[in-house]
């Protein structure tokens, strides 16, 4: 709290008045800074496709759940086990800005197309396993409900997050399967 003595040629209140520094300011303060080590997708669909895991046109072979961690361990020997033991060995937090899959095609489609998208299976679940809101916490416990992981993307500027560019390696743009 802060006393104030207002002005006499207001004609307001006689006496001090207590005015509560606590309280909202009364106008927006936006801050926008640039990318230091440039922006990162952790994009769960995104990074099985780039690490060739098979998934419908719409993601619907991954709603089942069991398909899914059958797949996961099969091919990668990647368990719920190990991505607990990699996001507790995460150091710190990690905040970024979450899309839902709905406000993501809505919103900004050619950024989240043209960022680099983490190809680590195993950290892309555990963080999107642990978001809250905007942060990752490493020692939160995991959501591995299967709309939850498919259901978000988590940009992030952190060096620690391995990526590729935004398309498949087996990939072909148009322009280069016609130049062959």
């Amino acid at each position: 709290m802060l006393l104030v003595f207002p002005a006499e040629e207001k004609g307001g209140i006689d006496g001090p008045v207590l005015h509560n520094m606590s309280a909202l300011p009364r106008h927006k303060v936006e801050d926008a800074r640039k990318p230091v080590f440039g922006l990162k997708l952790i994009d769960l669909g995104k990074c099985l496709k780039y690490n060739g895991v098979p998934i419908g046109s719409d993601g619907a072979s991954l709603q089942d759940a069991e398909y899914f961690w059958k797949e996961l361990k099969d091919q990668h020997g990647i368990t719920r086990e190990s991505i607990d033991a990699r996001a507790s060995g995460w150091r710190g937090f990690l905040a970024g800005r979450t899309y839902h899959k709905v406000q993501a095609d809505a919103k900004e489609p050619g950024l989240l197309d043209r960022t680099p998208v983490c190809t680590d299976i195993e950290l892309t679940v555990a963080i999107l396993a642990r978001l809250a809101g905007s942060l990752f916490l490493p020692r939160r416990e995991p959501d591995y409900d299967m709309e939850h992981l498919l259901g978000r993307q988590f940009m992030v500027d952190d060096p620690r997050v391995p990526t590729a560019k935004a398309d498949p390696p087996d990939e072909k743009k148009p322009d280069e399967a016609s130049k062959q």
